[in-house]
């Protein structure tokens, strides 16, 4: 076997172009869901059910704007290396933090404006559970996993 073989980035498991399709559609995906967020934001009385104060709509839409930067920055590393895992992180955190930011206003528009909308109890505990753990282990994993998308050795992976 060649060192070029053993090389993931040079011989991904996974094609260029299934790479690029997957990365840019999970953009597209925290695109929509945070067009969602807004547009249920702005039609959500300013009645906050969490512990968070609501922001303005300027400042909402500055917010949801600047969150895609972790999404387009998974996608453009993920779909020119596929086998960095750090355009992968990258991706699923945005994922993650757009999932948040639509389920928190999903949950504050189901209990304070439209009661007949379903699990609106369950979705805003399905948030705080999200809101804790995707950032907290793609933080960790960002960490590890820097610059390269591997593990300094193998006795890191416990750690992993």
């Amino acid at each position: 076997m060649s060192l070029g073989q053993l090389d993931p980035v040079r011989n991904p498991r996974i094609s260029a172009r299934t790479a690029t399709w997957v990365a840019w559609s999970s953009w597209v995906a925290c695109v929509v869901l945070i067009a969602l967020a807004l547009l249920l934001d702005f039609v959500t009385d300013d009645i906050p059910l969490s512990s968070q104060e609501r922001l303005g709509p300027g400042l909402a839409v500055l917010m949801g704007v600047l969150s895609l930067a972790y999404p387009t920055v998974g996608a453009l590393i993920a779909s020119r290396l596929p086998a960095n895992l750090i355009g992968w992180i990258f991706c699923s955190a945005g994922l993650l933090y757009e999932m948040q930011r639509f389920t928190t206003a999903y949950a504050d528009y189901a209990l304070s404006e439209n009661f007949v909308l379903p699990w609106g109890e369950y979705i805003a505990w399905f948030t705080t559970w999200v809101g804790f753990a995707g950032p907290v282990l793609a933080g960790v994993l960002l960490i590890l996993l820097f610059p390269d998308g591997r593990l300094l050795s193998r006795r890191w992976q416990i750690v992993a």
